[in-house]
């Protein structure tokens, strides 16, 4: 008898602690606006992309992290909007800053990570996951968990 496999995206709800361990990790890359597929292009340089979209390389956040709770950890990757809340700024900030001014800025978003509980929605796609080379999560969606949301905990 065959095991059935899932054919379906599994989505997950948890809370926890973002972790960004790799400091030297670029925290955007080129993209094309239409798809947000990677582009080997300059900003604002014009191209024809794969999707068929005629666009314009745009900067598009992305940060690979780990999130923590008190039963372990997980590694995840965060796109766009969500990456965007964590790093506090645009892509586009972050491309314009100085590597002095970058660095900076995620030493101080690191130290504020800290002491923030974060509710996201993770999800795993059992096939791409099968072939990737990294073995990370996507984060479908993220917020800072309010007050009475977080544990009380003294980790």
């Amino acid at each position: 008898m065959t095991a059935l496999q899932p054919t379906e995206i599994a989505k997950f709800w948890i809370q926890g602690k973002v972790v960004i361990k790799n400091l030297s990790q670029s925290f955007y890359y080129m993209s094309c606006p239409g798809c947000n597929k990677g582009a080997q292009k300059n900003y604002n340089e014009r191209f024809l992309c794969l999707c068929g979209y005629e666009s314009t390389a745009t900067p598009r956040a992305r940060i690979y992290g780990q999130i923590n709770d008190d039963t372990g950890s997980v590694s995840v990757i965060m796109f766009g909007h969500e990456a965007e809340q964590v790093l506090g700024c645009y892509a586009t900030k972050i491309i314009e800053y100085s590597e002095e001014e970058k660095n900076k800025h995620i030493e101080n978003v690191i130290n504020e990570l800290t002491t923030k509980y974060w509710i996201l929605q993770i999800y795993a796609d059992q096939e791409k996951m099968k072939t990737q080379r990294y073995k990370n999560f996507n984060v479908y969606s993220i917020e800072e968990a309010k007050q009475e949301e977080v544990p009380n905990s003294s980790s």
